[in-house]
């Protein structure tokens, strides 16, 4: 076969070669005469062509184009591939948590100039803005130098609880300066208690953090929990047709019973952060329900409040139950990771207008 191959392509370029050449080869093809007068073709000798070495054409032996190892004794350099990437760190704080704690340590940073400018100029208002405005960036800051300051960064959970402790203990100082006011001797008392109750909510949030290490869910149903407590005393309050500091003091009791409650809660429901946000979707649908059976039930005129703040509650409570069954956890395997949550809007065309809603993968 491999002889025939060279044939064919050397006829090929014979037969495709210059007129002249054609000519003189075809001419001396047939001058050979044989004894007796007859002429022959002649042509090329394949007998020159060596043959192909031993196993050509075989499968090559193993280890055939690897790099032979070095000589023992010799200078091997340094490896030039780049070296895989070092795995995530599981224990790591989320995007979302230090997010959250920049905007939460900013505010306090706002509250404390705004505490210290009323301590110390007497609320002047030369300094009423600048201070405040400073140390809200100061707080920014403070919250990158501990991040920073830590060994790969925060863990896990103690941005989040940071985050929760400064926020139900700016809630409680702001419900309790509202239910005890009259008792407040002060503006620099008011503005003190404010202060000093948003920072032990932060410290204690650190500690817990620090101890606990508790999940971005877990924090913020913590933090949820005491806000529908309190929202929904509020309404109790509102029915019962309690006014001014009694009306507040109620929505204070709620607020720390839900804390309580979503303290207890929070290890066994277990939700996501994302989940957790629903939860709040389903109040706020439960309410407007409410509100409109409402106002369907009784002119604008003749809406009562107390009949309102039970219709409207009765809508939450349902709107809040009802959103708890559909995103709690089932099967027993725990809620999806945090980074599992997605959110697609999307936008369906009818006839005469359109559907706009939300995909939520949770």
């Amino acid at each position: 076969m491999v002889r025939l191959s060279w044939a064919l392509v050397f006829a090929s370029i014979v037969s495709f070669g210059a007129p002249e050449a054609r000519a003189q080869e075809g001419a001396g093809a047939l001058t050979a005469p044989e004894p007796g007068g007859a002429t022959t073709e002649t042509g090329p000798d394949w007998t020159d062509i060596p043959p192909p070495p031993p196993g050509y054409g075989s499968t090559p032996p193993p280890g055939y184009g690897t790099a032979m190892p070095p000589p023992p004794g010799a200078i091997v350099p340094p490896h030039a591939e780049t070296p895989p990437p070092a795995p995530a760190d599981p224990d790591k704080r989320s995007v979302s948590e230090m997010v959250e704690l920049y905007v939460t340590g900013s505010m306090y940073g706002l509250l404390t100039g705004g505490w210290f400018a009323t301590l110390a100029f007497d609320g002047a208002e030369a300094v009423n803005g600048t201070i405040p405005m400073l140390a809200g960036a100061g707080g920014a800051l403070a919250v990158f130098g501990a991040d920073s300051a830590q060994d790969g960064g925060f863990r896990t959970g103690v941005p989040a609880s940071i985050s929760m402790g400064l926020t139900v203990g700016a809630l409680e100082g702001l419900v309790g300066l509202a239910a005890f006011e009259r008792d407040m001797e002060s503006e620099e008392s008011a503005v003190t208690l404010v202060w000093g109750l948003t920072t032990v909510g932060g410290a204690g949030g650190a500690l817990l953090g620090s101890w606990l290490r508790p999940s971005i869910g877990d924090t913020r149903l913590v933090a949820s929990a005491g806000v529908w407590g309190a929202y929904f005393a509020g309404l109790a309050a509102l029915a019962a047709g309690t006014e001014g500091q009694d009306a507040w003091r109620w929505v204070l009791a709620g607020l720390n019973a839900g804390l309580v409650l979503g303290m207890v809660a929070a290890p066994v429901v277990d939700l996501t952060g994302g989940r957790v946000m629903l939860l709040h979707a389903g109040i706020g649908g439960g309410a407007l329900a409410g509100f409109m059976i409402a106002a369907a039930m009784a002119s604008p005129d003749d809406l009562e409040d107390d009949t309102t703040a039970v219709v409207v509650g009765v809508g939450s409570a349902l709107g809040l139950a009802g959103m708890f069954l559909l995103v709690r956890p089932r099967g027993g395997a725990g809620p999806s990771a945090e980074s599992s949550t997605a959110w697609s809007p999307y936008v369906s065309p009818v006839d005469g207008g359109g559907i706009v809603g939300v995909h939520a993968a949770l």
